[in-house]
């Protein structure tokens, strides 16, 4: 019953945890991608997890092997995103995100919670509010330009 509670709890932060990359990563965007994000934080958890139960750790372990697939896999998923994006900023963006949720995802199901958060954290930073720090910077330089 434990194991339950914990698996539920790693789920709901997993969803949690994508959905705040998600938004992060596509504000007043279709929520398609919202729900991708969201699906992929959660079952990149739910394979780390299971993968987690296997004791063998060595290079070439089901492990490894599980979790290089996530990350294949999340390149995939993402190219067919792509696929729709006309800006080439916007796709390094689009990718970033997937290969992000995808990550915090594997680092829930191995149960590096506070990793996963942390990373989440940042993640949000540098979505939302570092194109503004440069923006602001662009705008201070090109006023003192025009003074001088």
């Amino acid at each position: 019953m434990f194991r339950l509670i914990v698996f539920l709890i790693e789920i709901i932060l997993a969803a949690v945890l994508g959905g705040i990359l998600g938004y992060a990563a596509n504000p007043g965007r279709p929520r398609s991608r919202v729900q991708a994000l969201v699906l992929l934080t959660v079952g990149a958890a739910v394979i780390a997890g299971v993968s987690s139960g296997f004791s063998d750790t060595t290079v070439g372990s089901p492990q490894g092997i599980l979790i290089a697939g996530i990350i294949i896999s999340t390149g995939l998923l993402a190219a067919g995103f792509l696929a729709r994006e006309d800006n080439s900023s916007r796709r390094l963006l689009t990718i970033a995100s997937f290969w992000m949720a995808a990550t915090v995802g594997i680092l829930v199901g191995v149960g590096s919670l506070i990793r996963a958060i942390l990373l989440t954290g940042l993640a949000y930073y540098v979505l939302r509010y570092l194109p503004d720090v440069f923006h602001r910077q662009g705008n201070s330089q090109s006023s003192e330009e025009n003074e001088s």
